[in-house]
Parts: C-alpha cells; structure tokens; sequence
C-alpha cells in the first residue's frame, strides 16, 4: 500500500507539473505567463512538484521492523526508488559475494505477509478448510492477487499499445500542418506520450 501511495504520488506530480509546463494550458499563450512574476511562479511551481514526485519514491515507507530480535526482509520498508531498482539487497549481495556464503542467521526474517504460521492462521481464519476442491480454496484464498495479477496484464497489454497510437496522432498533427498552424494540441499529444510510457514502465514492475 505504501509503495502505490508513492507512485500515486509521482504519477500526479508528473502530470500536474506536465500541464503547467505546456504553454495555453491556463488560457495564456504567452509562455511567460504575461510578467516575470507569473513565470516565476511557474517554475517554483514546477520544481515544487518535480521535488514532491521524487521525494514520493525516495523516502523510505517505514522504519526497520524486527521479528523475535532479528531485522526482517526490508522490501517493504525501504524507499520505492530502491525496491524497483532492486537496491535494497545490495549489503546482502556484497556479503555473500565476499564471504562466498551465507548463515542462516544472516538473512533477514520474512515478512508477515510470508511467513508460514501467519498464512496457516489467515487460512483457518477464513475457513478455507472445508470439502470444497483443493482449487476452488486457493482460488478464494489468493482471490486479491489473482485480480490484481489480471488486471495488471490487462493495463500492460493495453500501455504496450498506448504509445504507438500516440505518436500516429502526432505523425497525423504533422501532416496537416501546413493546412492549419499547430497549437496547444500538439503539446497534449507529446504530454499523452510521456504518461503512455510512464504506465507501461510502471505496469511492468
């Protein structure tokens, strides 16, 4: 939950900084806004939100969490930009590397979400131990992510088609140009572009 706060948070940030940056989108075609006050406020505005977006994915979700006395797995504790770039196991990975081995009490505890008494408790919670078939259960029990799982691959097969439909827009735009001069629509095409491609990069995460 904590992670999609933090992209929610960037996505808004890069759309709202995206249409204050594209010059008519306030009824203004003056891109400095009419006086130098005005344009610049639009730039602190923009680096506001340009400061806000990165902020989202760069700070951590919560503190270290310790499970009987030991560090549990910090994929949900460290910052967004570090769980999708796949930073956070890196002191891990350099132990193992130069140690060439690992003790069981030097990997970190699983997560609730992970662990077996956890599972087997919110299994009998839900009374998923009953005479229906083995795969009506688990399809019951793991209902959220299979949703999630589909409608995930429903979002990425779409995005994938996004941007290619984008730019035919644009190519379109371009043909006509020396029939009618480009405007303000010629922006929303390239600012449609950027957040095509920004969800297809996120969906596929």
């Amino acid at each position: 939950m904590a992670c999609r706060l933090g992209l929610y948070t960037l996505l808004s940030s890069v759309l709202v900084a995206g249409m204050a940056s594209i010059p008519g989108i306030e009824g203004d075609e003056d891109p400095l806004g009419g006086s130098p006050l005005v344009f610049s406020l639009r730039i602190a505005e923009f680096v506001a939100l340009v400061s806000l977006g990165f902020s989202s994915i760069a700070i951590p979700r919560r503190p270290d969490v310790f499970y009987h006395g030991r560090l549990v797995d910090q994929q949900l504790t460290i910052s967004v930009l570090s769980r999708f770039t796949w930073s956070w196991p890196a002191a891990l990975i350099r132990l193992a590397a130069e140690r060439n081995d690992l003790d069981l009490q030097e990997l970190p505890r699983p997560g609730q979400s992970a662990r077996v008494q956890d599972i087997t408790k919110a299994w009998r919670t839900d009374s998923y131990e009953s005479p229906r078939p083995l795969w009506k259960a688990l399809l019951l029990f793991h209902r959220r992510k299979f949703a999630s799982q589909w409608l995930f691959a429903i979002l990425q097969s779409v995005s994938s088609l996004a941007p290619q439909w984008v730019i035919w827009q644009l190519l379109r735009l371009f043909e006509r140009r020396h029939l009618e001069p480009l405007d303000g629509e010629a922006w929303i095409w390239v600012a449609l572009l950027g957040v095509s491609v920004t969800t297809q990069a996120v969906s596929t995460f």
